[in-house]
């Protein structure tokens, strides 16, 4: 069963891949299926591997991350790109997201000693970069950096982020 969790999760951040979205629809499906993806793998992998206190930590943990969010859209009303709404800040999609994948590195990754390596994925509309991480076996940092060589060979990434933060 681990060794579904890496397929998983990059499945996951390449079906929802920005550069894949090319409207406002399309950016927020995909931020939908990367963060619910992650918050997916994030529960049901402790529960099919038994770890029942790993998926109460990411289920705590999202819930958690997903109560400060919309609490902070409440108090800090900002207008979102498109001027639809006012509850663009903070971001439901990223710290979902965040909150799901924090909780799978905190519980599967550092602890194992696995190797990974982060590389830049592609830049958002405010010119900020995106970046994916690639987390392998342990002791296979080859596979990582082979993997890692071939997205970014695959996505021919150029562009240079405009900042490196907002």
């Amino acid at each position: 069963m681990k060794a579904l969790i890496a397929p998983l999760m990059l499945t996951s951040a390449l079906v929802s891949a920005p550069a894949l979205a090319k409207g406002e629809k399309s950016w927020d499906t995909a931020s939908s299926i990367g963060a619910y993806g992650l918050a997916t793998v994030a529960i049901g992998y402790p529960l099919v591997t038994g770890d029942t206190n790993g998926a109460l930590q990411a289920g705590g943990s999202i819930a958690a991350a997903q109560l400060l969010t919309y609490g902070l859209k409440e108090a800090f009303p900002e207008w979102r790109p498109d001027r639809s709404d006012r509850k663009s800040f903070p971001s439901g999609h990223t710290s979902m997201a965040f909150a799901a994948a924090s909780t799978i590195f905190n519980r599967e990754g550092a602890s194992a000693g696995l190797p990974a390596l982060a590389l830049p994925a592609a830049v958002d509309k405010q010119g900020l970069p995106l970046g994916l991480q690639v987390i392998g076996k342990a002791l296979d940092e080859e596979s990582v950096f082979a993997v890692s060589a071939a997205l970014e060979k695959a996505a021919d990434f150029r562009a240079k982020p405009a900042k490196w933060w907002a």
